[in-house]
């Protein structure tokens, strides 16, 4: 589909700092700057998983981020494509490994894993192993860390039948490390919202992101 190549183009577009438009269908300042509002690309990393939706090809086309149809502007229902998960399920800014935690992964993210993809069963028995850890190999320790997967072999000995191998270089097994906080307290009828990205340093607690909303 083309609106696929102008995405990834676009995308490229607003990380690198050079003005050079990226193959056939990018997007430098030029075209942010004819916006009825118009802004200017990032040229650098993204501030937050929202700033995708100004990116060229995603701005107009909003269920690529979010879900929903592709093509509204399609009558024939039947030929209306329809994204059940859109990027901000499946993106953080935060991280240090391009490789999906299977330690804290949801659901949709697991099944776009290879090897794992559309298995919603190996998914869904991948979840409520880290959940309960029932078939640890060793048992007494309760605590939320003895339930993680150690590595590819200790998340294989704990599935039933295993996970195929197709999945082994995509997956990472540290422990959490990035949170996302929201807070809201009412008073008189008035609301207050406190929004945070914080990372766990050993038994430090450090924020990367802090947004209060009135």
């Amino acid at each position: 589909m083309e609106y696929q190549e102008e995405v990834v183009d676009s995308w490229y577009d607003w990380l690198d700092a050079d003005g050079t438009v990226t193959g056939r269908s990018g997007a430098e300042d030029e075209y942010y700057d004819g916006l009825d509002k118009p802004y200017q690309a990032r040229n650098g990393p993204i501030s937050s998983v929202g700033e995708l939706e100004m990116i060229k090809g995603i701005r107009e086309r909003p269920a690529i981020f979010s879900g929903g149809v592709l093509n509204p502007e399609e009558k024939n229902k039947k030929a209306q494509v329809r994204i059940q998960f859109g990027l901000k399920a499946f993106f953080d800014i935060y991280g240090e490994t391009v490789k999906i935690n299977v330690n804290s992964a949801e659901l949709e993210v697991l099944l776009t894993v290879p090897g794992i993809d559309g298995d919603s069963l190996l998914a869904n028995a991948i979840i409520e192993e880290r959940r309960t850890g029932a078939n640890r190999t060793t048992s007494g320790d309760a605590s939320a860390e003895s339930l993680l997967f150690k590595d590819w072999n200790d998340l294989n000995t704990r599935i039933p039948g295993g996970v195929p191998s197709e999945a082994e270089p995509f997956l990472a097994y540290a422990p959490q490390k990035y949170f996302e906080i929201a807070v809201t307290g009412e008073a008189g009828g008035i609301s207050h919202q406190i929004k945070a990205v914080a990372i766990v340093e050993g038994d430090r607690v450090r924020y990367l992101r802090w947004r209060e909303d009135p």
